[in-house]
């Protein structure tokens, strides 16, 4: 099904309880801060930036020839997957995470072939790091040449832009020169580059990323190194690139790119195959060789969901997450998928040690998508702050930036104002406090910004993150009024954020029971994402939800163990837990984050009839089950 649709055909699919993605409550920021600090935490001393610490390869190495599968465990440093880590962890450029970065430059620099085996310099064999000591080896192989040179220069136009040391890029400006012309060693006459010289395939996936590293190092020779010329020839290649990815790639009459170049026409890009040809068809926008805004990236990205809908629930043919794709779904304002994956993946990965087979390229795209996404939807984002002390640091609150804040003055009767612009509706607020935070406060809103009426009071505040659900409010104007502090200086608030959500979980600490497992069937009402219930080891079960009284509801919303789900199961609902209705029902379901929506109901009771196990599923089992009623 297509995210886009309007009018009656949303009507009609929300009566016949068809599966559409809701956005469920995430918060971008929380995302944003661990998983760059997971990219950090990833650093060896040597500055080199394991795939993953979950993820081991085991192999003996001598005389330069590596064989896997005995031996010692080691480390994956694998630089194109580091660099596109490094790209995302920028997005929260801390002192520490600048640092990372740069360490993580100078081991790219420091490690630069001169030559390689294929008679390069500045290319960058994929390395080891022995679990036991960090002894750092290679067997002598990448997986391409022109990728990895392009992602660099992205990661070192991001560094430079995020703050990062310009004195030390220009101190390695020439080996860094050196590295980019690797993507020029590579190219060839009509724009396109190999992947390496020993592999000459132009891939529209390495070219993409090429068009993008052009594109950054003839920034850094603007900005950074000064030299106009340079800047203009890299520019310049960078226009060959796209010129042959518009000649030798696009195929206007099937409305499509070939995944990669050899010989025309010796390609066939099936959108039948999740990788390389479909997922390749949005590198392009994603790299910005198109603009999201045209005509051609909305039907490309619609296409490539008609065929693979299931990727937001991780359901792909891969084994993989992919969370790569958000970034293409953020950029192109689809929320509901983005926020689908980003569920799934709080309960997988970000919040259960990030197990194989996340990488840590997967946090990177997860960092730049989520904080698209924020700033596309928090309607609070820059917008106007006035306070009753330090107002000049008063647009802090809204600015994005999580790396500064507003302190307020040591007294109990502070405040901030947002001015909305006009009456926006919305009806949930994010509060990001620093190590001093208001402990009660009130949160107001006003049509005219001087009577206000409370909406949400707190008396109990334990600072950290603050998510305030309240009714729908339509309002300009929305207050915090900070009546007493948790110590004796002045509250302090990094970020607020607006947002127009769904409402409660009303299963939440709820009452459940189950056709078996019983006794940890509360484990998926109870908010964690580190617990779940799990079935018997048979079809035909059942999940039960008491609400307690009768409660008006229209989503359910159901996150899966990936290993474990039923691919036929309903949805039932009762207000005496003696006579149900089903609401929804599938035969197709395909685990992950089920976020389904149906006609309005009232109902006390909602009942899962687990019915068919998944192929591959011995139980089934699920980290939480949400009962909502969204009045978007």
């Amino acid at each position: 099904m297509k995210k886009r649709f309007a009018g009656t055909a949303a009507a009609a699919a929300l009566l016949l309880g068809c599966p559409v993605a809701a956005s469920a409550a995430v918060d971008y920021s929380r995302i944003i801060e661990n998983e760059a600090a997971y990219i950090a935490g990833l650093a060896q001393p040597s500055g080199a930036i394991v795939s993953s610490r979950t993820a081991k390869v085991k192999m003996t190495v001598a005389g330069g020839v590596c064989t896997t599968g005995s031996g010692d465990d080691y480390y994956k440093i694998e630089p194109y997957q580091a660099n596109l880590a490094v790209l995302g962890m920028l997005e929260h450029p801390s002192a520490a995470n600048l640092q990372t970065a740069k360490d993580w430059i100078g081991w790219y620099v420091g490690h630069a072939n001169a030559p390689d085996y294929n008679g390069l310099d500045g290319t960058v064999y994929v390395h080891y790091a022995k679990v036991s000591d960090g002894t750092e080896v290679h067997c002598g192989k990448y997986d391409s040449t022109d990728s990895y040179s392009a992602t660099f220069m992205s990661v070192l136009k991001k560094y430079a832009e995020a703050g990062g040391d310009t004195a030390y890029l220009n101190a390695n400006r020439s080996a860094i020169e050196t590295i980019a012309d690797v993507m020029i060693d590579n190219q060839q006459s009509d724009g396109l580059t190999w992947a390496k010289p020993d592999y000459r395939i132009k891939y529209l996936m390495d070219n993409a990323e090429v068009y993008d590293g052009f594109g950054s190092i003839a920034w850094l020779e603007t900005n950074v190194f000064g030299d106009a010329a340079k800047a203009a020839d890299y520019a310049a290649r960078q226009a060959s690139v796209q010129t042959g990815i518009e000649t030798l790639l696009w195929q206007p009459t099937f409305g499509k790119y070939k995944h990669y170049y050899y010989t025309s026409p010796s390609v066939s890009t099936n959108w039948t195959t999740f990788y390389a040809d479909a997922t390749s068809q949005l590198w392009p926008m994603m790299f910005g060789a198109l603009s999201p805004a045209s005509s051609r990236a909305s039907d490309l990205y619609d296409t490539f969901n008609d065929y693979h809908p299931g990727w937001s629930s991780m359901n792909n043919p891969t084994g993989f997450p992919w969370s790569n794709l958000t970034l293409a779904a953020a950029m192109l304002d689809d929320r509901s998928r983005v926020d689908n994956f980003m569920a799934s993946a709080r309960s997988n990965f970000f919040e259960n040690n990030h197990p194989y087979p996340w990488y840590n390229n997967q946090s990177g795209f997860a960092i730049r998508a989520a904080k698209l996404m924020r700033n596309k939807t928090n309607i609070a984002y820059q917008q106007h702050v006035t306070a009753s002390s330090n107002a000049a640091d008063a647009s802090r609150l809204t600015d994005g930036d999580l790396l500064n804040d507003w302190t307020g003055a040591a007294t109990n009767a502070e405040w901030v104002r947002i001015d909305l612009g006009s009456p926006r509706s919305f009806n949930r607020l994010v509060l990001k406090w620093d190590a001093d935070y208001a402990d009660q406060y009130k949160v107001q809103v006003s049509d005219d910004g001087v009577t206000f009426a409370d909406v949400h009071t707190e008396s109990a505040g334990d600072g950290g993150t603050d998510e305030i659900d309240t009714a729908v409010q339509s309002k300009r104007y929305v207050k915090l009024l900070l009546t007493h502090r948790s110590g004796s200086g002045g509250a302090s608030l990094k970020e607020v954020e607006v947002y127009a959500s769904e409402g409660p979980n009303l299963a939440l600490g709820g009452s459940a029971t189950a056709s078996s497992n019983g006794g940890t069937a509360s484990q998926a009402v109870d908010g964690s994402v580190t617990s779940r219930w799990e079935s018997a080891a048979s079809d035909n079960q059942w999940y039960r939800i008491d609400l307690g009284s009768m409660k008006t509801i229209n989503r359910v919303a159901i996150d899966w163990l990936r290993a474990g789900y039923d691919i036929a199961y309903s949805i039932q609902l009762s207000d005496d837990d003696v006579a149900y209705t089903t609401v929804y029902s599938t035969t197709t379901g395909d685990g992950g984050m089920d976020d389904i929506r149906f006609a309005a109901a009232n109902a006390r009771y909602v009942k899962l009839l687990l019915t068919t196990r998944a192929s591959g599923s011995a139980k089934a089992s699920i980290w939480e089950a949400g009962v909502y009623y969204d009045p978007f």
